[in-house]
């Protein structure tokens, strides 16, 4: 039996209630500033240099650690954490629908393995590169062109002269005590610009995981301090055995997200649960009040 013809009064009058696509202008400009973002990560993951300081901590603790038949990669390994931060980045602008960057801070940045690929994808960008490290921090200053930040174990001693658009703090959080991690983040939020981006990152599953089946990032007892303290209250910490007040952390994405909710001013972007290096989480916030509202003739 053939189906009955639509009724044509079902329909949304379009007299009454014309069609209208989105700002087209706005599409062009939107998707090609996408377009050119994409390109930047291509060729950032191409150009990079190549300059690795001997002395770098991240370097010598993973090729003494790297089993002999492995080493033969152990420089793309190595800049997989750079790569992987990048890619982080270049999907928070995406998602926030942000313009460029002008300024950078990579915080805490060693000797450049992250500092690399931004100068790489952004060069006519100001990066800031700040650590504890003083040679890692001037080893950024001679081979990135970056801007020194000569940081602190103290982060109420620190003083960031300068506002962002895009800030990425990698393997900080990680190795430090709860009202210090609450202090990081205090110090990083306070530096973004308006619509500024933060990439921060933690453990969490992934990184439990690996400890219990892959490497240890820490002594098994300590670790099993740690696990008790993170499966009850959501936050895990302990020393390195030597280290007061530096160890590792872990802690779940609710403990951030409280953070984040508890300030004025500021909206989570996204969290991608193992999104760098394989391992540790990531949380993006932006400095974008949750009063914004959205324009229905854009995609935002």
């Amino acid at each position: 039996m053939p189906e009955s013809p639509p009724n044509a009064t079902a329909y949304v009058d379009e007299k009454e209630f014309p069609v209208q696509g989105p700002d087209e202008a706005w599409l062009r400009d939107t998707f090609a500033l996408r377009h050119d973002l994409l390109d930047r990560q291509r060729r950032a993951y191409l150009e990079h240099r190549q300059e690795i300081d001997p002395a770098d901590e991240m370097w010598v603790g993973m090729v003494t650690n790297m089993p002999a038949d492995q080493k033969p990669w152990a420089r793309l390994h190595y800049m997989y954490g750079g790569r992987s931060a990048l890619r982080g980045m270049m999907g928070a602008l995406v998602s926030a629908q942000a313009a460029l960057p002008r300024r950078i801070l990579d915080f805490p940045c060693g000797h450049g393995r992250v500092t690399r690929f931004l100068r790489a994808a952004f060069p006519e960008a100001e990066i800031w590169a700040g650590d504890v490290n003083r040679p890692g921090v001037d080893f950024c200053v001679r081979h990135f062109g970056a801007q020194p930040l000569h940081s602190d174990v103290d982060l109420s001693k620190v003083r960031i002269g300068a506002k962002f658009d895009l800030v990425w703090c990698g393997s900080l959080a990680t190795h430090l005590p709860e009202a210090a991690c609450r202090q990081l983040l205090g110090l990083l939020l306070d530096a973004l610009e308006p619509d500024g981006i933060l990439g921060i990152t933690t453990c969490g599953r992934g990184m439990g995981w690996a400890q219990e089946h892959v490497f240890k990032t820490i002594r098994e007892e300590e670790y099993a301090r740690i696990r008790r303290q993170w499966q009850e209250t959501g936050f895990g910490y302990a020393d390195y055995p030597g280290w007061p007040g530096y160890g590792m952390t872990f802690m779940d994405p609710s403990w951030l997200f409280r953070e984040v909710f508890s300030r004025e001013g500021y909206c989570v972007l996204g969290f991608d649960e193992k999104g760098w290096h394989g391992t540790q989480d990531v949380l993006w916030v932006i400095r974008r009040p949750v009063s914004h509202w959205y324009h229905w003739s854009k995609d935002n």
